[in-house]
């Protein structure tokens, strides 16, 4: 989306304004927007002026399609470290020889 063309009748603007209808907002002469999800979109524009005037031009589209994403990743916790620790205890015959977990 290009806003020059829509404020040259005002004469040169300082700052741009953009929301798009899907809950971002940006701001910036030229911008690229994706939007995630099919749909009609309200986009509203603002620049302002030297003048401390400013221009708004709000405008609807349409969105259709679905978009290509890449295949979903899946996430693992990292793991820490296990360290094995062996209790003394009675002999090799006895059941108190034990790991535990730190």
């Amino acid at each position: 989306m290009s806003s020059p063309a829509l404020c040259q009748r005002r004469g040169p603007a300082l700052a741009y304004h953009w929301d798009f209808g899907d809950g971002v907002v940006a701001d910036g002469a030229i911008l690229t927007h994706t939007y995630t999800v099919a749909g009609n979109y309200r986009v509203r524009f603002a620049a302002e002026g030297l003048d401390d005037k400013s221009a708004e031009k709000t405008f609807l589209i349409a969105v259709t399609g679905s978009p290509i994403l890449p295949p979903p990743r899946r996430y693992t916790e990292p793991h820490e470290s296990l360290h094995l620790r062996k209790r003394s205890g009675e002999g090799s015959n006895g059941n108190r020889n034990m790991a535990s977990l730190d």
